[in-house]
């Protein structure tokens, strides 16, 4: 994936958040013209404890891996090396210092492992990167 991510203006995180790449946990499809309808999906019933992800290439920063769940709108995350390999537990994503009320991951209801390159106020992000690998943990690192 490579781009760049705009600049942050008058603070609006939550507008300009940055670039990303998602991989939908259970996807139920959708129709032409219309988004895919996402669903969860049960790590903890996979028997499945964590994750690692090998990334190639550049940013500015970090990425963060996020861990999606519907109705929450600032995921559980990880910071990813970049360039390098990330090995985490699930208990190891949290929200970030800016959320006020927090919303532990539930690993029964994740709906998506994103890839985020997230902005600044300072300038423009370039990125410029690649999963070369993800790998499925049955036992905490």
């Amino acid at each position: 994936m490579k781009g760049t991510a705009v600049k942050v203006e008058n603070m609006m995180f939550s507008q300009q958040w940055g670039a990303g790449l998602a991989l939908d946990l259970n996807s139920k499809g959708g129709e032409p013209g219309k988004p895919a309808e996402k669903g969860t999906f049960d790590l903890t019933a996979a028997k499945i404890a964590g994750f690692s992800a090998d990334i190639s290439g550049t940013a500015p920063a970090r990425i963060r891996i996020n861990l999606t769940m519907p109705g929450v709108g600032d995921s559980n995350f990880v910071d990813a090396k970049i360039p390098g390999t990330t090995t985490f537990a699930l208990s190891d994503a949290k929200q970030g210092s800016w959320v006020m009320v927090k919303t532990p991951l539930d690993p029964a209801k994740v709906e998506a492992l994103q890839f985020q390159v997230f902005t600044n106020a300072a300038s423009p992000t370039p990125y410029d990167f690649c999963i070369d690998a993800i790998r499925v943990l049955t036992e905490a690192p």
